[in-house]
């Protein structure tokens, strides 16, 4: 089936393109994912849900669906803005260049006119007895005569194309020779006719003024009034003009500029649709695994369909954690200021950045990211430039500001044209010249943190005082790899100059290292990271029911002892989590299914290679649980996470967390041996 958003050509707004179409676009990528293989697959469960309550369900969440791609959506926006700006520009210079080149034809034809008309006027003073000229005559004589002129001026042109046809042959290796031999066959005819016309218009127009003025006849020579140079001036002045605008056109490829942006735009489009996809996908898969029982089989089938599995990027339905819920509720009582992630890497502060960021639908954001070797005054300039694309995406009425601060911020911008007219032939010659010269802007640092505070201030006023009240958000990711700790305090002490911009909220991701340090500093003397943020949130790694509901979005029908497998060598990290899963199904395939203790083996020899490892003892005991007799009654009872041997307590030791005490316990839970000393 074809794309039901397709690229507007006819001039309607790409805004109003978009709303339009979204829902069939929608409509039509949900009837695409409902007949994906992992989807159908699954409807040979006994409870999973029927195909139209999936419709239905998926319908009814579109909002949430499609706030999980509005980046690549705006990106679509944008480049369909783009092209759509692309073809109305092209359609004036065609409409400028079709008036030019009228002009170009009538100023011969009336010069022509003009002349017969004289010829008319003088034979009839000079009758006996005089005699009135015949206008008809003239008109249709003189234009005659000016079509004598153009056919001539053609066939010059035509001369000069034949005369390109020898180097016609290199245009492969050369792109411009077309445009050249284009461009000359129309100038050199186009010169010698405008020549023609300029030093005889003044003239013939005086004639014919002075005649119809007295009957007498005149002298061989006239002096021209100052209204004929002025008139001869004038004429020169409009050829030119007329001649440059037609030239214009014929130097570049008419549809070069509107091709170019459609191709841009089906690219964003494509980006798009695959992305809504994906989120489809994910949604549906969430779906039916909370619906159907998650199986307690000891084997694991092919997963060759889990597409989910396999893209380690792209969006999915956000799973809600507590840090989430947590966020959400602080940021809810906060209209401005800053808020702090800290967490271990991979438990997924870049995710809930962006989810909170850039996919909320009360909200318009960016995320940024910390180069881990800054430059204050770069990282500003980055900043302002992207905040200015945020203007420029989301259609804001501070949009034009945003073009005017991205020429500020990057460039001083001159432009030079030159052009001389002649023929190359009698001494007359022609030429065309276009200088552009960049240099950068030399702002100072203040200057810098001043102007994009305004412009923050700008831009959340504006959302502030829309019909949907959003927040400007502003995400900072990476901060967390900035190290040591004293670089990264350095940079958070100059990025808070912009924490004080009212009703914009910043939220950064942070290490555990630094807000540590941050809480041992002394009574009295604040610390960087403590005057600078607001409030905190801890992201702790995922328990065993959220893991369940993570991977049930990226593969359907995951047995539970699998997902349990995956959890406890993860350590509930949602990245590693991710990670060992895929590993795992590479481990399948349609000739063969693995069974529980192969995967457990396989995986924990993996992470050895790896270096990973929660040690020898977390080691064995996942070894005897995993690779051992798992009933379904331990499975059921170590999913509670206050079990001894709960999953969590293993992803615990997994972590470090747990000392060989703890370890112990769990051990004694799963009825194993007790650790033999190493």
């Amino acid at each position: 089936m074809r794309p039901a958003l397709v690229i507007d050509s006819g001039g309607g707004h790409p805004g109003r393109v978009i709303e339009a179409e979204r829902e069939a676009l929608f409509d039509e990528l949900l009837t695409n994912a409902l007949a994906d293989p992992e989807v159908l697959a699954s409807s040979k469960h006994e409870r999973a849900p029927s195909p139209q309550w999936l419709r239905e369900t998926a319908r009814a969440h579109r909002f949430l669906i499609l706030g999980q791609v509005i980046a690549t959506e705006d990106d679509y926006r944008l480049a369909l803005t783009q092209e759509h700006t692309g073809q109305a520009k092209r359609r004036a210079v065609k409409f400028a260049a079709v008036v030019a080149g009228i002009v170009l034809v009538l100023t011969p034809l009336g010069l022509g006119v003009l002349s017969n008309w004289s010829n008319e006027l003088r034979d009839g003073n000079a009758a006996s007895p005089p005699r009135g000229a015949d206008l008809g005559s003239a008109v249709g004589m003189g234009a005659l005569i000016g079509l004598v002129y153009l056919i001539a001026s053609v066939g010059v042109g035509a001369l000069v194309w034949l005369a390109f046809t020898p180097w016609s042959g290199v245009a492969e290796r050369r792109p411009d020779a077309l445009r050249n031999r284009r461009l000359w066959a129309f100038v050199i005819p186009t010169t010698l006719l405008g020549v023609m016309v300029v030093f005889g218009s003044g003239g013939v127009a005086t004639r014919v003024a002075l005649q119809l003025a007295s009957p007498q006849p005149l002298p061989e020579h006239v002096d021209q009034p100052a209204w004929a140079w002025v008139l001869t001036l004038g004429t020169a002045v409009l050829l030119l003009a007329a001649g440059a605008l037609v030239a214009q056109y014929l130097l570049e490829p008419p549809s070069a500029p509107v091709e170019l942006g459609v191709a841009e735009a089906k690219v964003k489009l494509a980006d798009w649709r695959t992305a809504l996809r994906g989120a489809l996908l994910s949604f549906l898969r969430g779906q039916i695994s909370a619906r159907i029982s998650i199986s307690h089989a000891t084997t694991l089938r092919s997963l060759e369909n889990s597409t989910g599995l396999r893209k380690v990027r792209g969006p999915t339905i956000h799973v809600p954690t507590p840090a989430w819920q947590q966020l959400a509720t602080i940021a809810a009582g906060m209209d401005s200021g800053s808020i702090a992630l800290s967490g271990p890497r991979g438990v997924g502060k870049t995710d809930l950045l962006n989810e909170f960021c850039v996919n909320a639908k009360d909200q318009v954001g960016i995320v940024v990211n910390v180069p881990v070797v800054f430059d204050r005054r770069e990282f500003m300039l980055h900043l302002f430039d992207r905040v200015c694309g945020l203007a420029i995406k989301k259609e804001l009425d501070a949009r034009n500001t945003a073009r005017a601060r991205l020429d500020w911020i990057r460039y001083l911008q001159t432009r030079s044209g030159e052009t001389t007219v002649g023929a190359g032939w009698l001494g007359f010659s022609l030429g065309g010249k276009r200088g552009v010269s960049q240099a950068r802007q030399p702002l100072t640092y203040p200057e810098i943190v001043e102007s994009l505070k305004d412009f923050l201030a700008e831009i959340a006023r504006e959302l502030r005082a829309s019909d949907a009240g959003r927040r400007l958000v502003i995400g900072i990711d990476e901060l967390d790899r900035i190290e040591p700790i004293a670089r990264a305090r350095d940079f958070l002490n100059e990025v808070k100059a912009i924490f004080d911009v009212v009703d914009c909220l910043f939220v950064l991701s942070v290490s555990d290292e630094a807000l540590q340090e941050a809480d041992l500093a002394q009574a009295g003397k604040r610390d960087a990271f403590d005057s600078a943020i607001d409030e905190v949130i801890r992201m702790e790694p995922l328990t065993y029911q959220y893991s369940v509901r993570l991977l049930g979005t990226r593969a359907i029908g995951l047995p539970e002892p699998f997902i349990a497998l995956f959890h406890c060598l993860s350590g509930g990290m949602p990245r590693d989590l991710l990670r060992t899963a895929r590993a795992a199904a590479t481990q399948t395939s349609s000739a063969r299914e693995r069974t529980l203790a192969e995967i457990t083996h396989y995986l924990v020899g993996r992470d050895l290679d790896r270096g990973i490892d929660g040690g020898a003892d977390f080691r064995d005991t996942v070894l005897a649980i995993f690779a051992g007799e798992i009933t379904s009654d331990d499975l059921r009872r170590a999913a509670e996470p206050n079990f001894p041997g709960s999953f969590d307590a293993l992803a615990a030791a997994q972590r470090g967390l747990t000392e060989p005490a703890g370890l112990e316990k769990i051990r004694q839970a799963w009825r194993l041996p007790e650790l033999i000393e190493r």
